[in-house]
């Protein structure tokens, strides 16, 4: 029922595809499978043969069980919520959410969007959020629909307009074209039919670090990632290990971000000269997070000349990125 509900409220999306999922998961439940068996003369239809058989055809699903379909149709229908994620995060709406003191309806949160926004559309987004937890949805005793804002759809207000955490830069990040289409091209990659990576041929022979330096609103989505998950990982790499043993030594950080991870070892180990290395772009784009203590350098780790020089280089969520070679390199 969950998963027919949120499929519901995407018809206007997928209308093809609400009818064919709905049989499919009927057609597994039990109280389905009896009335197959039971009253044959009654069913019709392609996947039933005519209605005067007798005797129903060999059906391939019959020993399929239910439970593990739903599950398989949630997985494949998966970006149907995400791109809706992405819709509501672009339009800013958790903030328009968040900044009324009362629950809204479609009609007031057009209001407040540019142009002319499509309410019709809005609406079956807003209620395939709701079905996941994203907004609350109840009736008004004058029949009009309105949303609110849960607490997962406050973790989804733009980090310009909120002083809190906020993972609208994952949603951002993931959803964009530039690094949606690219899963479009693994199965080629997969295959061995190419080996140039997906992301590459889905950007026109643009790597991912040529992307970045020529798209700041891309390299900002990506870096705001990296810098909510560098914030959830500094107290262990500080606490995990004795930075003291580096005290009067430089370490840098290669592809270290906004320096985030260098500022907590700093704090708690004074006597450690602290270097953040990353592309010029990112650097530039730190400005408003100098921290004290911190050096921040603009370079390029394949670039041997850009690194300072140090007693230690520190590398963290950076060589994933890249391939075998590179990584020796």
């Amino acid at each position: 029922l969950p998963l027919l509900a949120l499929v519901k409220a995407t018809a206007s999306f997928a209308p093809s595809l609400i009818s064919s999922t709905q049989f499919i998961v009927n057609r597994f439940s039990k109280r389905h499978h009896l009335h197959q068996t039971k009253n044959v003369r009654h069913l019709s239809g392609p996947y039933f043969g005519s209605s005067l058989d007798a005797t129903p055809s060999p059906d391939p699903f019959d020993d399929i069980d239910s439970a593990t379909v739903a599950p398989l149709l949630k997985i494949a229908q998966a970006h149907f919520t995400s791109q809706a994620l992405a819709t509501v995060v672009k339009l800013a709406i958790p903030d328009i959410l968040a900044s009324s003191d009362v629950d809204m309806t479609v009609s007031e949160i057009s209001l407040q969007l540019p142009d002319k926004p499509n309410e019709e559309a809005l609406m079956r987004v807003m209620r395939l959020l709701s079905t996941i937890g994203i907004f609350t949805e109840k009736v008004r005793n004058d029949d009009r629909v309105e949303f609110g804002l849960t607490a997962s759809g406050n973790l989804l207000r733009n980090s310009n307009s909120s002083n809190s955490g906020t993972l609208s830069d994952f949603i951002l990040h993931y959803s964009e074209k530039s690094m949606w289409n690219a899963w479009a091209e693994l199965p080629d990659y997969i295959a061995g039919k190419t080996s140039t990576p997906p992301f590459d041929v889905a950007n026109k022979g643009m790597n991912i670090v040529q992307h970045y330096q020529e798209n700041s609103k891309s390299s900002q989505y990506r870096n705001g990632v990296a810098r909510f998950v560098s914030s959830n990982e500094i107290s262990s790499v500080v606490n995990g290990f004795d930075w003291s043993t580096l005290n009067n030594k430089t370490v840098v950080d290669i592809g270290g971000g906004y320096g985030n991870l260098m500022g907590g070892i700093k704090d708690s180990y004074p006597e450690v000269n602290c270097v953040c290395l990353d592309l010029p772009s990112v650097i530039d784009d730190s400005d408003y997070l100098r921290l004290e203590g911190v050096s921040m350098v603009g370079g390029d780790m394949f670039i041997p000349a850009t690194i300072p020089k140090c007693d230690a280089i520190l590398a963290k969520h950076v060589l994933c990125d890249w391939s075998d070679n590179d990584v020796v390199q």
